[in-house]
């Protein structure tokens, strides 16, 4: 009797316990604003650095979202890659697209299950290029963390033109 109620037990918790995905949700977007098209007089160029006028916020949880996944597994480690995809017209020798987090940001998924939240990477502004650029580690699912993004290098001899890039995150079971 015990051995079937041990393997029952072990049925019903190993979903829980063990193989937790974790997936990544984006919420907002980036917004420059009219930033670029403010030129004071004939002659001059644009502000060395565009800062964004709106923040991007960033979930990450566990794929399944029950209460059970925090509750058997509630300190599970994250590594959250970050890079960029340019288009062809984005020229990564002139534009820098910079990121960092807004370290006071983000709250835990079901926290009373949890250590203190723990999330590192990103403090400062850092220059994001093609491919993966830098890593921001992390533990438990944490909501609503606040990225804000500014952009170096614009001038008026790069042409009345829109430049496009994708920022890519993806979370992996650390």
């Amino acid at each position: 009797m015990s051995k079937l109620l041990l393997i029952i037990i072990g049925l019903i918790a190993a979903p829980f316990v063990y193989g937790q995905n974790f997936n990544v949700t984006v919420s907002g977007y980036v917004d420059f604003g009219d930033g670029l098209t403010l030129v004071g007089e004939a002659g001059s160029d644009f502000s060395t650095v565009l800062e964004s006028q709106s923040d991007l916020g960033l979930t990450v949880a566990y794929s399944s979202g029950s209460v059970l996944a925090y509750l058997f597994n509630p300190d599970r480690p994250w590594k959250l890659t970050v890079g960029m995809t340019g288009s062809s017209d984005w020229d990564s020798d002139v534009l820098q697209l910079e990121m960092k987090r807004n370290v006071s940001s983000g709250s835990l998924i079901y926290g009373w299950f949890a250590r203190p939240k723990y999330i590192a990477g990103f403090e400062n502004y850092e220059t994001l290029t093609a491919g993966i650029n830098s890593e921001i580690y992390g533990r438990h699912g944490i909501q609503d963390i606040q990225f804000n993004f500014r952009i170096k290098g614009a001038s008026v001899v790069l042409g009345a033109k829109d430049f496009e890039t994708d920022v890519v995150f993806t979370v992996y079971d650390n």
